[in-house]
């Protein structure tokens, strides 16, 4: 089974963030289920969009919107998150070509959701867009 480069990054995202302070072997792609206490903290990691920016043939341009969202628990759980984030963020960009599969790992933003059944659990989530290239006919090729 041949897999896109979209999923090739997705892949690369979560074995990156992997070991994150605190979170260790915690990081799931696209779970549906809702987190247990016990299984916090944890990072979610979700595809937002892939849109083609730019066709020049043999090649074309995508830009990847990613969403880590990082959720915890505690007295304080934004200042819970914060470290997490911290490494999550620096583990992240510390290769930002994700081995060659991509062109840049570009922050867009950070939000912060308090879950309102639970006054001291909380979902911090980061958006990051991953501009890359395929080959114009195959999606799963970085060659033209």
């Amino acid at each position: 089974m041949t897999l896109s480069i979209r999923e090739k990054i997705l892949t690369a995202v979560k074995k990156a963030v992997l070991g994150t302070y605190a979170v260790e072997q915690r990081v799931y792609r696209s779970r549906q289920d809702a987190f247990k206490r016990e299984e916090q903290p944890c990072i979610l990691i979700e595809p937002v969009s892939d849109s083609a920016d730019q066709v020049s043939i043999p090649r074309t341009t995508w830009t990847l919107s990613v969403r880590l969202v990082v959720f915890v628990n505690g007295d304080v759980p934004d200042k819970e998150a914060d470290p997490i984030v911290v490494d999550m963020h620096s583990l992240l960009t510390s290769d930002l070509s994700l081995g060659g599969l991509c062109m840049d790992i570009q922050p867009v933003s950070v939000n912060f959701q308090f879950q309102e059944s639970d006054n001291n659990a909380m979902a911090v989530i980061c958006e990051y867009k991953i501009p890359y290239q395929t080959a114009h006919q195959d999606i799963s090729s970085l060659n033209s």
